[in-house]
């Protein structure tokens, strides 16, 4: 059957946005206190509450009054050594649910800011593991000792655009944090762990095709999956070869194509038209959503000598065209230039 994108993952309800996130789901204040008294993980997440050394009774002192200037609660919502990260609904947004302001410090000094720059939707923290009820926020991504933290943003659109920004809490030199974005554009991105190694991984799907010579629901939208190599996130191009459509799904996609083809051709014909008109804003979608699916698994020569295949360019005009043009809208994709590599 052809791979296609569910539609579901890009018109998420916003109802079930909120569901994503941690800070929506206590039905008071009450129950919020107590789920975060649950979320703690093997990197030490302290609550806020422990006794504190009077050598930096001072220094909390005056990162809570620059807080409290800003009207943020005081009461940092996560914290790990240095780090501490504040969360609070916007007052006055659509729904504080889906529009939560977010602020992390490090030693007292403010280096992440969501309400700066633009007025997207912030939907808040990400939970990085869920199990036996308790619920993770921090852990180590990129295994290089120190946790990352992820905020999920949201554009506001229908179905675009997504993008999560991983925070790691790591100080570089300048004393500023280093951030790590997935672009989700049309797909919001979802966070794995392998099943045998446990390394967690990525997916979105790649968008750089939505409306290319087609409505968006029928719009190819291959998968990627990114993981951290060597410190930076990059396509996962092993993991990827797993998404090849088998030799059966791949003979049963190329009939459905041919026979959209020859239909297309054939209303061509009846309206008297000549063979040129025969070009790619009048083909099936699915011709280069089933090119795609092997291009991005590794196959792009294959993906080409299947295009021969089912484009007889004897009979129907217009493939060298069409080839340029799907050729010039590939670069365009981040994921594809890693994949090239």
């Amino acid at each position: 059957m052809p791979q296609k994108t569910p539609l579901f993952r890009f018109l998420l309800p916003i109802s079930g946005l909120i569901c994503l996130f941690f800070y929506q789901c206590g039905p008071d204040e009450q129950s919020q206190t107590e789920r975060a008294s649950r979320e703690i993980n093997a990197l030490a997440l302290r609550q806020d509450n422990e006794p504190a050394q009077t050598a930096e009774q001072s220094a909390e002192k005056q990162t809570t009054q620059t807080i409290q200037k800003t009207g943020i609660d005081s009461t940092p919502r996560l914290q790990w050594g240095d780090w501490k990260v504040f969360v609070e609904p916007i007052q006055g947004a659509f729904s504080a649910a889906e529009n939560t302001h977010i602020r992390v410090y490090h030693q007292q000094k403010l280096v992440y800011d969501t309400r700066t720059g633009s007025q997207e939707l912030k939907l808040g923290l990400v939970p990085l593991r869920v199990q036996m009820g308790d619920t993770v926020y921090v852990k180590d991504l990129d295994e290089d000792g120190a946790p990352e933290l992820i905020v999920a943003h949201w554009t506001g659109g229908v179905h675009c655009c997504f993008y999560w920004d991983i925070l790691h809490l790591k100080p570089i030199k300048d004393d500023s944090i280093r951030v790590t974005t997935i672009f989700g554009n049309h797909s919001i991105p979802a966070l794995h762990y392998d099943s045998k190694t446990d390394k967690p991984y990525f997916e979105i799907y790649d968008g750089v095709f939505a409306y290319w010579n087609a409505s968006f629901a029928e719009s190819p939208q291959p998968k990627v999956f990114l993981s951290f190599q060597k410190g930076e996130l990059l396509a996962d191009k092993e993991r990827m070869k797993r998404l090849k459509p088998s030799n059966q799904e791949i003979r049963e996609r190329s009939a459905m194509v041919k026979q959209e083809m020859e239909a297309i051709y054939q209303s061509v014909a009846a309206e008297g038209a000549s063979q040129s008109q025969f070009n790619h804003y009048r083909l099936p979608p699915e011709l280069w959503g089933l090119m795609l699916d092997l291009i991005y698994s590794g196959h792009h020569k294959e993906a080409d000598k299947l295009l021969e295949e089912l484009w007889d360019a004897k009979k129907y005009a217009g493939r060298a065209s069409f080839k340029k043009a799907f050729e010039e809208q590939l670069t365009e994709s981040i994921y594809y230039k890693q994949l090239k590599d």
